[in-house]
């Protein structure tokens, strides 16, 4: 009969076990959840996909169709921020309950370049190409369907018409 190559004790596995998991219930955060509701400053409209992060970290959500979140916020975490493109950037305490009202903020489009994420750059910034198309030039050969306009004016950007006036169309971008 052999014998096994390792005889441990229950005791010892159980001793094992909890120095393998100490380092890791150490570095657990506890959270708590934070709740609220983004509306627009006045109307009180709801406003969704509003990007509602911890300020000086990456934990964050979107608000949903009627302007709701739910988050996990680390103990130590102070101010919840709020950022959706044409309105301002909003910051407030972290409490059980936040809501939020966004101010709508007049700016100019063409001095922004909306990237990957909806992370706002300077065109000038870009490591990369972007191609710009004006009004103007959607204008000169009218469709019903402005989308339809795109086609042969952006590279990259495949439109199917789907057939018939008021008919939707399929946009691919490479």
């Amino acid at each position: 009969m052999q014998r096994p190559m390792f005889r441990f004790g229950l005791p010892i596995l159980l001793s094992l076990a909890l120095f393998l998991t100490l380092p890791v219930m150490a570095n657990a955060q506890e959270l708590r959840s934070v709740t609220g509701n983004v509306t627009v400053q006045g109307t009180e409209q709801p406003l969704p996909g509003v990007q509602v992060f911890v300020k000086g970290t990456r934990i964050g959500t979107l608000t949903d169709s009627r302007g709701n979140f739910s988050l996990g916020v680390p103990q130590d975490s102070e101010i919840l921020v709020f950022t959706y493109l044409g309105y301002k950037t909003q910051e407030l305490p972290v409490d059980s309950r936040v809501d939020a009202s966004l101010e709508v903020e007049a700016l100019g489009i063409e001095g922004i370049t909306v990237t990957a994420l909806g992370l706002r750059r300077e065109k000038a910034s870009l490591g990369y190409s972007v191609q710009d198309i004006q009004g103007n030039q959607l204008a000169q050969v009218p469709e019903i369907n402005i989308v339809n306009s795109l086609q042969g004016n952006v590279a990259g950007v495949n439109v199917t018409n789907a057939g018939p006036t008021g008919g939707s169309s399929r946009i691919v971008i490479r």
